[in-house]
């Protein structure tokens, strides 16, 4: 008996195995929305200064999971991916610089980096999901945009924005890239709706 426990001992050794060796985990791949068009430019207008507040969402996007649905009224989070932030954190400093690129607001920033501004844009994070039960799968991205008159505390107008795109394979990293075409069709049109918004304004 002594001598079996010997051995298996020598055996594990020469294994270079351990029963008290740490189970090895797989760390999630991480990945980035932050494709920023350049909009449509427009003449500057000096008197306008534009918040972007920090973009929210509905509660199944208030993380760093990878949703898709491959069937109605299923949600799942992909295991080995996530996003590298939150999606409606990774969103604010986009929208900020693609606003910055139509050159017609004298100022755009978030509330850390501007004191005085005019006009506050708020946007709700509706829907962002990839999309299996439908061929071709496609990557659906829903934006909700609200500018409203800093003074008054009036909205001067909201708009939902969308932006469907193929998903070429089935595999995370396509679908990221979708995602990222996506959100650069949903900047454009929110450059649009705030410059045209804004616009109407004064």
């Amino acid at each position: 008996m002594k001598n079996a426990v010997i051995l298996v001992a020598a055996l594990l050794m020469l294994s270079g195995c351990s029963v008290f060796s740490p189970v090895k985990s797989q760390t999630p791949t991480t990945y980035l929305i932050n494709a920023t068009p350049w909009p449509a430019t427009h003449r500057t207008n000096k008197s306008a200064n534009l918040l972007v507040n920090q973009p929210d969402g509905i509660a199944l996007y208030n993380s760093t999971g990878i949703a898709y649905t491959s069937q109605p009224y299923q949600i799942g989070y992909f295991v080995k991916s996530t996003w590298a932030e939150q999606p409606t954190q990774m969103l604010q400093p986009m929208i900020i610089q693609t606003l910055r690129r139509t050159h017609y607001f004298n100022l755009v920033g978030n509330s850390a980096s501007l004191s005085q501004y005019n006009y506050v844009l708020y946007t709700h994070l509706l829907l962002l999901q990839e999309d299996f039960s439908r061929t071709p799968h496609l990557l659906h991205f829903v934006l909700r945009a609200e500018v409203v008159n800093a003074s008054t505390n009036e909205i001067l107008a909201s708009k939902d924005l969308s932006a469907d795109e193929f998903i070429a394979r089935n595999d995370t990293y396509t679908g990221v890239i979708a995602t990222n075409r996506a959100a650069a069709r949903i900047m454009n049109q929110l450059a649009a709706f705030a410059v045209k918004t804004v616009q109407n304004a004064n």
